[in-house]
């Protein structure tokens, strides 16, 4: 048993979090806390797997050498509920490519939490699950390609390097 989830999310440029765990929906959108998962009890989350493959997540558009650091990430929990925590930290940044293309997009790191959950009903404990809480950091990245020095001075480097070497050499 398993469920997947596809798809793109717009979201605002502040702090944010995406929950993924057993709850049911309402028509007005709100899940209160206590009452997420009314027929769920403490016996359930021994048997509640929140095992998960992350296949693809991206912020903004994609650009030559921009890296994912969740594609293909997996993660299996041990015995009893757990709240599998990405903490995200979003940094906006612009590519520009050797054609003068410019394309706006965002790189991220990542921090991950694994925690046993004793959940009880009532409690204020968190729910088992995954959670991906992202903070968009105020300052931005500016990536621009730019072509080689090309072969002369690649081979004029070398000659320095050499020498450098000979004179350290000649030294001691």
């Amino acid at each position: 048993e398993g469920c997947a989830v596809f798809g793109s999310l717009s979201a605002p440029r502040v702090a944010a979090s995406l929950r993924i765990s057993p709850a049911h929906s309402r028509a007005d959108g709100r899940v209160p806390h206590a009452r997420a998962m009314p027929r769920f009890e403490a016996r359930h989350a021994d048997r509640f797997n929140a095992s998960h493959t992350i296949r693809h997540l991206s912020f903004g558009a994609f650009f030559p050498g921009k890296l994912h650091p969740l594609d293909g990430v997996s993660k299996a929990t041990g015995s009893g509920a757990a709240e599998m925590r990405y903490l995200l930290k979003v940094v906006p940044c612009a590519h520009t490519a050797l054609d003068g293309t410019v394309t706006p997009s965002s790189l991220f790191s990542v921090t991950e939490h694994t925690r046993q959950v004793q959940w009880r009903a009532g409690s204020r404990s968190s729910l088992p699950g995954v959670l991906l809480q992202y903070d968009i950091v105020g300052q931005k990245v500016v990536l621009t390609e730019r072509r080689g020095a090309g072969l002369l001075r690649a081979v004029a480097r070398v000659c320095a390097l050499v020498g450098g070497v000979f004179t350290v050499a000649g030294i001691v």
